[in-house]
């Protein structure tokens, strides 16, 4: 079969290259094992290049602009109207912020799979003042098949579309971190998107200048993102004279990401809202004790 997906991300975007990218990535591997064609249809990005990468073939939409929110604004415009001219035997999409559906189904005989990546417009309601749970309601009735990454995401698209046919795959995690062995060094470790609102790294910056004199471990702060999230971030580091102890670097991948995972004291997961963090699922398979808030995508309970 021709499968393609729908997915505003890729590990390429110096933006994000987030966990979402990487579940599609290896998604895609193990449709390629099973002798599919799988082509992912994601956001421009400064200097980008269609590519093939692990079989898997990567195309481009809409602006590659220096303004991550425009490229993605963009994106999410363009998207049904392009599904229209589509040729596959499936289509893959990920629900994507703020909207989360994109209405792809409506310009589309191609039976669509929506996969709950993101499905939490209310609180890009709250953050932006814009009714996008209406857009999200109206958009769910014209699904008929859902991937929800977890039981409230299942039960949210149920009460949305009654008729909807759904089956909870949850997200997953290499192996290998099964097997990893790890140690303590004293350090606190966050690792994802920089994103200030959605990940929740202000509260966590305020959280950690009031605690800061009963805490000996510093806090590493590891991932990428747009510049306007990144200049916050440093902005409130600045602000709470946090740069003795709060270390920000780059996206980390591979090896150098295991390091610094498998030697933190221990995680940190301040998001506001998720629809299913691998780097929890990741801590959580290295045996690493995690911190986050009492949301239900997160917390395992």
């Amino acid at each position: 079969m021709k499968i393609v997906i729908f997915d505003i991300d890729n590990l390429n975007n110096p933006y994000w290259g987030s966990g979402q990218a990487i579940a599609t990535k290896e998604i895609g591997k193990r449709l390629i094992k099973k002798n599919h064609e799988v082509i992912v249809y994601c956001s421009k990005y400064p200097n980008y290049k269609n590519y093939k990468k692990d079989g898997i073939t990567y195309k481009h939409i809409g602006v590659g602009t220096s303004h991550v929110r425009v490229n993605n604004i963009v994106y999410l415009l363009f998207l049904p109207f392009f599904a229209f001219f589509v040729k596959a035997d499936i289509i893959l999409e990920h629900f994507t912020a703020p909207v989360s559906t994109c209405l792809t189904p409506l310009f589309t005989k191609i039976p669509v799979v929506g996969i709950s990546s993101f499905f939490s417009s209310i609180k890009m309601e709250k953050k932006y003042g814009i009714k996008f749970t209406s857009f999200e309601r109206f958009g769910a009735q014209f699904y008929k098949y859902f991937i929800p990454l977890n039981k409230q995401h299942d039960a949210k698209m149920k009460k949305l579309n009654a008729k909807i046919i759904s089956k909870i795959i949850p997200n997953g995690v290499n192996d290998n971190y099964f097997k990893i062995k790890t140690r303590e060094e004293n350090y606190i470790l966050f690792i994802g998107r920089i994103d200030v609102f959605h990940k929740g790294l202000d509260l966590l910056l305020l959280a950690y200048k009031k605690a800061e004199r009963h805490i000996n471990d510093d806090l590493y702060i590891i991932g990428s993102g747009p510049t306007e999230d990144v200049k916050k971030l440093k902005f409130l580091v600045d602000k709470y004279k946090l740069n003795k102890r709060v270390k920000l670097l780059t996206k980390q991948l591979g090896s150098k990401k295991d390091a610094y995972f498998k030697n933190a004291k221990f995680t940190i997961f301040p998001s506001r809202f998720e629809g299913q963090s691998l780097s929890v699922l990741e801590s959580m398979a290295l045996a690493k004790s995690f911190i986050c808030f009492n949301i239900p995508e997160v917390n395992p309970a």
